[in-house]
C-alpha cells in the first residue's frame, strides 16, 4: 500500500519528535542541560523529511529499528554540536568547559542510544501495526512489509 502525504506526515512527525526527545532527554543527565529547542527543531527536520519519504508503506521491526538507530546517531552528533558549550555532570557536580572533546559517540553513549533505539523501535512497530490494521479495515489495499 502506498499511502498519501496525509498518512505519511503524522507518522513521520511522531517518529521525528520521539527520536529528538529521546536524544535530548539522554543529553540532560549526561551533559547537565538539554540542547537548545532551536537545535532540537533543526535536528527533527531531516528526520521528518526522511520519514515522509520512507513512510509510504508499512515497515517491519527491523526497518523501524534501522531508521531509529540511524536517527539516534545523527541526532546525537547534531545535538552535541549544537551545544554552545559543554557542561559535564559528574557525580552531581557540574563542570563547564569549552568543548575539548570530540562529539563522536563514546562507547557508553553508543550503548545507551542503541538500547533506547531498540525500545523505541519496538514501541513504534506496535503503533505501526495498529495503524496499518486500521487502514486495511478501512478497505485500503495491502502490500507486504519490508
Amino acid at each position: 500500500m502506498n499511502v498519501s502525504l496525509t498518512v505519511r506526515s503524522p507518522r513521520a512527525a511522531v517518529f521525528a519528535v520521539l527520536c529528538v526527545l529521546l536524544v535530548a532527554g539522554g543529553h540532560v543527565p549526561a551533559m547537565g542541560a538539554a540542547p537548545p529547542v532551536r537545535v532540537q527543531v533543526v535536528g527533527a527536520l531531516p528526520v521528518f523529511v526522511v520519514g515522509c519519504l520512507l513512510g509510504g508503506r508499512e515497515r517491519s521491526l527491523v526497518g523501524i529499528g534501522a531508521g531509529t538507530l540511524a536517527a539516534q546517531g545523527g541526532l546525537h552528533l547534531a545535538l552535541d554540536a549544537g551545544q554552545p558549550h559543554a557542561v559535564m555532570a559528574l557525580h552531581g557536580l557540574r563542570m563547564s568547559h569549552t568543548r575539548p572533546h570530540s562529539p563522536a559517540l563514546t562507547p557508553h553513549a553508543t550503548a545507551v542510544h542503541g538500547v533506547a533505539a531498540l525500545v523505541l523501535a519496538r514501541w513504534l512497530r506496535r503503533g505501526e501495526a495498529a495503524l496499518w490494521s486500521l487502514l486495511r479495515a478501512a478497505g485500503c489495499p495491502t502490500t507486504p512489509t519490508s
